[in-house]
């Protein structure tokens, strides 16, 4: 009995106790589909925080297995429209699953003003407490229940690499610049956000802030936000 007191509080300590499992149907999207890119933005330093955000152990893309499925067949969408164009295309995913801890460790980032080193990149014309209150950073995201992405489209060049086709901004720029319509950018621009648009479909649904969200519609858990980690 006593052992095994002890080797409860041993795991209570580490938080193993209590660590949330990984849902059976949300899976890493590379499994389901290896040809899609994943650039994890917070498993990095090159995000709007300057670091790597809590829970973020790999640079993996989670998702419910429906909206990995639903991915993947825009994949095969956009692939086909690369070749009738005569161009090699990829989605690109730069965040997918979110930890409620990560949004934890953003509200907390907002609280710090020393931390401003990617102001230029990310945020340069708004405040912190701006950014809180046009809802580019919010206490709950749609993130964590595991059915929204992050993306953006890549074209092979003539050396072999992909790179992401111009979109007006980088992905989590926050600015009016971001919203899907917003006028001000270039033709260019625009007839690549609308493929991006149009190649996702009608099984996903964009936040019209941010040119690079889409969630699935009908997510299996709209009403559940996961705090397990991407490992």
């Amino acid at each position: 009995m006593k052992k095994r007191l002890a080797l409860a509080l041993v795991l209570l300590a580490t938080g193993t106790a209590h660590a949330e499992p990984r849902p059976a149907d949300v899976v890493d999207l590379q499994s389901v589909d290896p040809t899609i890119l994943v650039d994890m933005m917070y498993f990095g330093t090159l995000n709007f925080v300057g670091r790597q955000i809590d829970g973020y152990h790999a640079n993996l893309c989670l998702l419910t297995n429906a909206a990995a499925q639903e991915l993947r067949q825009a994949q095969v969408r956009l692939q086909a429209y690369g070749s009738k164009t005569g161009q090699v295309l990829s989605f690109q995913v730069r965040d997918c699953y979110r930890p409620k801890k990560a949004v934890a460790h953003f509200l907390a980032w907002v609280r710090r003003p020393d931390q401003l080193e990617m102001k230029p990149l990310f945020y340069p014309t708004l405040t912190k407490q701006e950014i809180i209150d046009r809802g580019y950073v919010a206490p709950i995201s749609g993130h964590s229940r595991a059915s929204t992405i992050d993306l953006t489209i890549t074209r092979k060049n003539s050396i072999g690499d992909f790179e992401p086709l111009a979109m007006g901004t980088r992905v989590d720029f926050f600015g009016e610049q971001s919203n899907t319509d917003y006028p001000g950018i270039t033709a260019a621009e625009k007839a690549n956000r609308g493929i991006l648009k149009t190649i996702l479909g009608s099984k996903f649904s964009n936040f019209a802030g941010e040119w690079w969200h889409y969630s699935l519609v009908g997510e299996p858990y709209p009403k559940t936000y996961f705090d397990f980690d991407v490992e």
